[in-house]
């Protein structure tokens, strides 16, 4: 559709305005606030738990190996020792990097929600959140990509062995193999296009969000299925965490009786303890962020629902776009 250029009529609002004025009515409000806090603490916990779950699991695989080396091979080998130990420091300092590196993205996107926030604040017409819809916009297109393109690997691979099943294993290697890897296809199957969905609604949602500030539409088109998706799947990760928990908790006894951890149970619990909160808390992330989308949906689908109650819809926008 092509987008004719305004032109002022007296008695009539300029259009592009009051969508933009709609849309910062939104984004100002607390809530959107306390999402960007809400992300960011998480982010900074969830960093922080990383680090000392990497620091954690270093420490054990390490002594691990250094107590298998001293059983096999006697404690004298110090030299061997030694190099084990620098090879454990180097790969938590990796693990430190690594970290960093995987940080920057989050913080690019909670950034962009504090433009949203703080841009919208502004009572200027000449402030406008678009740069930060912007911003998301991007990172769910990259992701819409990387899935897109993991998805086809998967894909490619889950082929290749069930040919290579079907083709050069023994009758009864391939009668085991073979149900397994179609029962992994069948997931890959239902998972995948739900994943892609989700995706491409999140891509959806933040192109209408550029689209309301920028046209003579208010648009909303993906935020229903992006909002209940992001809640769903909170919940169920969310729940998962909570049985995760109650399960490492139930083996702590079993845990002890392995040969391997037997000096360090209890690290090793805390270990999977941490992992747990970390998922736990992207998950209550991923809740709230739900709740913002179809915050969103519903705040324009009230002032659309208002105008064409009046009557005005037709001759002062906001128009509507499905």
């Amino acid at each position: 559709m092509t987008q004719q250029p305004f032109i002022p009529v007296p008695g009539f609002e300029n259009p592009y305005e009051k969508n933009l004025s709609i849309v910062k009515e939104y984004f100002k409000k607390p809530f959107i606030l306390a999402y960007a806090i809400l992300s960011t603490l998480i982010l900074l916990i969830s960093t922080g738990l990383s680090l000392f779950l990497s620091m954690n699991t270093n420490a054990i695989l390490t002594q691990i190996i250094k107590s298998i080396i001293s059983d096999m091979l006697g404690a004298n080998n110090k030299q061997l020792l030694d190099l084990i130990e620098q090879l454990g420091n180097s790969n938590y300092i990796y693990n430190i990097i690594q970290s960093i590196i995987l940080m920057i993205p989050s913080v690019i996107i909670i950034y962009a929600f504090y433009i949203m926030y703080f841009k919208s604040k502004n009572p200027s017409s000449l402030s406008s959140p678009s740069s930060g819809f912007t911003i998301n916009w991007v990172f769910s297109i990259i992701g819409l990509v990387l899935i897109s393109l993991v998805s086809l690997v998967l894909l490619l691979l889950l082929g290749v062995l069930i040919f290579v099943a079907t083709t050069r294993l023994s009758q009864n290697n391939a009668d085991f193999v073979i149900p397994v890897l179609f029962f992994i296809f069948f997931v890959f199957l239902v998972l995948m296009p739900i994943l892609l969905i989700y995706t491409i609604s999140g891509v959806r949602f933040y192109s209408s969000l550029k689209k309301s500030v920028t046209t003579l539409y208010l648009v909303k088109k993906g935020a229903l299925i992006y909002g209940i998706a992001n809640i769903v799947f909170g919940i169920l990760g969310c729940a998962g965490a909570a049985l995760i928990y109650f399960y490492i908790s139930s083996i702590g006894s079993i845990a002890i009786d392995l040969p391997s951890v037997s000096m360090f149970p209890n690290a090793l619990q805390n270990t999977l303890h941490f992992s747990n909160g970390v998922l736990f808390l992207n998950m209550v992330q991923q809740i709230f962020l739900g709740i913002v989308v179809l915050g969103y949906r519903h705040h324009i689908n009230s002032y659309t629902a208002a105008d064409t109650k009046s009557g005005t819809t037709a001759q002062n926008p906001p128009y509507s776009e499905a």
